[in-house]
């Protein structure tokens, strides 16, 4: 029996760490890997959802804002990665940039990959861990890490995440602009959209 004027311990929360750190992004705090270049500010939280689906590098979820505009909300898969993987990516993106700073050459996807293998190949066996000790999984994660690493060193970033979803027909960027930065067009809703998820 608990004494008057005494409140019981809430109880804690038996959620997965998704969909606590999709709580927390939708609660407008901004988050970023270190070595990406779009923080994620949307209110997935707040929005009549009108459509969610998975991209193969990220999650959208597209409604409407309570000020009743329409959002285009991407996480990309990245953004969810622990930090030490995001330590691994980041040590693999600063190898790609310093060798080719060393000696220039070739930025196709293969040799890329290829570098960003040779320096996560040391932490296999902490992947291999973190997925259980699934090999497949393991593999997965390992290509992955090399295609996050080839986004964010030679390719586009955030934009090659955009660029792939097929829900989306046109994006262009407005960079005067404070609010909308990054716009979208989606098939399915057929207006402009802003990402604020990014």
């Amino acid at each position: 029996m608990q004494p008057a004027g005494r409140r019981a311990p809430s109880v804690i929360s038996r959620s997965t760490f998704m969909e606590d750190y999709r709580r927390i992004i939708s609660g407008n705090v901004l988050s970023k890997p270190s070595y990406a270049d779009c923080w994620l500010v949307g209110s997935i939280g707040e929005l009549e959802r009108s459509a969610e689906y998975d991209t193969p590098s990220g999650h959208v979820v597209v409604g409407t804002a309570a000020d009743g505009e329409m959002e285009y909300n991407l996480t990309p898969s990245e953004y969810a990665s622990t930090d030490a993987a995001n330590r691994m990516i980041e040590e693999a993106i600063s190898k790609v940039r310093a060798e080719f700073r060393k000696s220039g050459g070739r930025t196709d996807r293969m040799y890329i990959a290829g570098i960003a293998r040779d320096v996560l190949e040391p932490f296999s066996g902490d992947v291999l861990l973190s997925c259980g000790g699934n090999i497949e999984a393991m593999e997965t994660q390992m290509e992955r890490m090399c295609d996050i690493v080839y986004r964010y060193s030679v390719g586009l970033g955030v934009f090659d995440i955009l660029l792939a979803d097929p829900k989306l027909e046109d994006i262009y960027v407005d960079a005067p602009c404070e609010k909308n930065r990054i716009h979208a067009m989606c098939q399915h809703i057929g207006t402009a959209i802003n990402p604020t998820g990014l």
